[in-house]
């Protein structure tokens, strides 16, 4: 079993590009759920309903970036108007007024020390949302002449790949963890493309969207990664991001088709971005099935017709077409019409 250790606040620093999980809808939907976060971990970190953070050491180069973002963000307090609205966040049946300049004067206490800022040692893996609330529940705490609560449970976990990394990224947000908001269908959608382009396999995104219970959304996922590796110049992660491609409306036994057939980027690009079919509409041949056409009928005319079709030529058919009166002729004279 993995140790637990704790840590201070200013140890850790959150990499939002790292958040697969939230690449589309982001950490919070609105201003307001930032303040319901920081209400929440007003105590503290809940140990006991949300488990320890998962961390992994920082680099050199990783560390540098951090302090970069922390003086920016710093700077950025020290220069708010003083006069902008505070906000008001009821806790506790009482409303707690909070200006940035009291969260620029917590900033201080929490993240400098001889008027430097703390290095970092870890990058945040989880608990994004939290992390990035924790200034806002500090100053409410501030308010309430409290000491800031700074102690993180951590695990420590040295990856081998992103892979790994967005694993647990995306299993504290798919439900496993009870994470306080749900991942949007885009967003499983985009990380679970992000981590195929990494290596990931149809078993490796079930487990970390949940387990077994969540196969079939793997299997979808899977394939819809599939099509964007086929046809990257679709870019079906930007299609997601901007919200084209309805993601619930897919259905994933045919993105599999159309990924084991190698279908065309005009048919999966028509899929994607209007994947309700009319209820007798027929589905076309598929590569695979013209290829064992063409090989296995014997008519010289069909075979022409199917090489046409596969290579997009339809020179292919200058013969036929040089001769269709001909043709014609012989096929009204079978019945062919």
């Amino acid at each position: 079993m993995e140790k637990t250790t704790f840590v201070n606040l200013p140890d850790v620093f959150w990499f939002a590009e790292d958040n697969v999980a939230r690449a589309v809808t982001g950490h919070f939907r609105k201003e307001g759920d930032r303040s319901t976060v920081a209400v929440a971990m007003f105590p503290g970190w809940n140990q006991n309903k949300s488990g320890p953070l998962i961390v992994r050491p920082l680099s050199d180069e990783e560390k540098s970036e951090a302090l970069r973002r922390l003086s920016s963000s710093w700077e950025a307090l020290k220069a708010a108007n003083l006069s902008d609205e505070p906000l008001t966040i009821r806790i506790d049946d009482a409303n707690v007024s909070v200006s940035l300049a009291d969260q620029c004067r917590v900033f201080e206490q929490i993240f400098t020390k001889n008027g430097k800022l703390i290095t970092p040692k870890y990058a945040g893996v989880t608990g994004y949302r939290r992390g990035e609330s924790w200034l806002l529940a500090s100053t409410l705490r501030a308010k309430r002449n409290l000491e800031p609560a700074i102690d993180l449970p951590v695990i420590v976990r040295e990856y081998k790949n992103k892979q790994d990394q967005y694993a647990d990224n995306v299993l504290e947000n798919a439900g496993k963890m009870d994470a306080a908001m749900a991942m949007s269908s885009a967003d499983v959608a985009l990380a679970c493309i992000l981590m195929v382009e990494l290596g990931a396999s149809e078993s490796d995104l079930q487990k970390s969207l949940g387990g077994p219970s969540k196969r079939g959304t793997a299997q979808k996922m899977f394939a819809l990664a599939r099509l964007n590796g086929l046809h990257p110049k679709l870019d079906v992660k930007a299609a997601v991001k901007a919200g084209t491609i309805k993601i619930p409306a897919l259905d994933k036994e045919a993105m599999r088709k159309m990924a084991q057939e190698d279908a065309s980027a005009e048919d999966v690009k028509a899929y994607l971005e209007n994947p309700k079919k009319e209820k007798n509409q027929k589905k076309a041949m598929g590569r695979p099935a013209i290829e064992r056409l063409k090989e296995n009928n014997p008519c010289i005319a069909v075979k022409m017709v199917c090489q046409a079709i596969l290579n997009d030529d339809a020179t292919v058919l200058r013969e036929l077409t040089l001769n269709a009166a001909k043709l014609n002729e012989f096929l009204e004279s079978i019945g062919i019409k």
